[in-house]
């Protein structure tokens, strides 16, 4: 899901790279849909306006899905883009759509009010890019409050220097710092303190909720 611009560009480059094609498209099974975008069996593109959330049900539903099945929504930097009373609509109305366990991953920008972070802001006005819930939802803290006031029972966050230290195991970094010389960690460290990972989830009959919390718990992770 996404606007139709990004998804026409993400389907010329899945069409020029032929190890994305051979894994996303099933050629046999593929369909086109009104704007010739990707319809495959088990790979589908649904374009719409973000910043109309109303409409996403229809759209889905149009595309086959399914609400009552177990459902992952990834998020890689794209809430952070919308204007904020657009942003929380979205998140409440994934929120309140699915029928079964579903999961909110997002990944996105925070800390603007530090020295790093009013540069890295300036950096992207520069580029013509606004980041526009970031000062209202400027820290951890104010993120899981968010997703839990926005419909999400459950919430877990870190910002990337604890994904670093607390998710991937010593064998993992050992062969991370072997792929190349890097002899910036302290700006690297500060770069870190500015993007998390949020992971949300709302358990159906309370399925796995249990298995999900400790998995987190057990990773240092902050939640609530």
């Amino acid at each position: 899901m996404d606007f139709y611009e990004l998804l026409n560009e993400k389907k010329n480059i899945i069409n020029n790279v032929e190890l994305l094609n051979k894994f996303l498209i099933s050629n046999d099974k593929c369909v086109q849909n009104e704007k010739d975008l990707i319809n495959c069996e088990n790979y589908k593109m649904v374009s719409f306006d973000l910043n109309d959330a109303n409409s996403m049900e229809q759209k889905l539903t149009n595309s086959g899905f399914d609400f009552s099945l177990p459902t992952v929504f990834l998020c890689e930097c794209v809430l952070i883009y919308l204007e904020v009373e657009s942003s929380d609509n979205l998140i409440k109305t994934l929120s309140e759509l699915m029928k079964n366990t579903a999961c909110i991953v997002v990944y996105e920008q925070v800390n603007p009010n530090t020295a790093f972070g009013a540069i890295m802001i300036d950096n992207f006005n520069q580029r013509g890019i606004s980041l526009k819930s970031i000062y209202k939802y400027n820290s951890l803290e104010l993120q899981m409050e968010r997703y839990k006031r926005l419909g999400w029972s459950n919430v877990y966050i870190n910002d990337m220097n604890e994904i670093y230290d607390y998710h991937i195991n010593s064998e993992e970094k050992k062969k991370i710092e072997k792929i190349e010389m890097f002899d910036e960690f302290e700006e690297w460290r500060l770069l870190q303190n500015h993007y998390f990972i949020l992971v949300a989830f709302n358990c159906h009959k309370n399925i796995h909720s249990n298995k999900l919390k400790q998995f987190l718990e057990n990773k240092k992770t902050k939640g609530g």
